[in-house]
């Protein structure tokens, strides 16, 4: 892809949107399947996300240490998308585990699939 584009899509009522607009910046942090209780925490409104998390910073955007995969981003585009703002990012940096298998959340539960080797 040129340029390396991600997406994603966080509500209008979000607190960290106007954050996100302010500094055109941002980064995803993807979790592998033993993380529920880091997924759970920063899916809990009103506490400290990163208080008990091991975290770097890369030039001002927390990343998760134990990430599968994490993605620093500048803001490429915004669009509206009903009651959700659709974010594009360029990605500036990004960081792969090859090892482990993805957590995902589906129909209001953690699932588990098994990435090909």
């Amino acid at each position: 892809l040129d340029p390396p584009l991600l997406l994603f899509c966080p509500a209008k009522s979000a607190s960290a949107l106007p954050a996100l607009r302010e500094t055109k910046r941002f980064a995803i942090n993807v979790l592998h399947r033993d993380s529920e209780s880091v997924a759970n925490r920063f899916a809990t409104r009103n506490v400290d996300r990163f208080a008990d998390a091991v975290w770097e910073d890369w030039d001002g955007l927390p990343i998760l240490a134990d990430a599968l995969a994490s993605f620093a981003c500048t803001l490429h585009a915004e669009h509206d998308g009903g009651d959700h703002i659709i974010m594009v990012g360029r990605i500036d940096r990004l960081r792969f585990e090859h090892v482990r298998d993805p957590l995902l959340y589906v129909k209001g539960r953690y699932r588990q699939v098994d990435a090909p080797q």
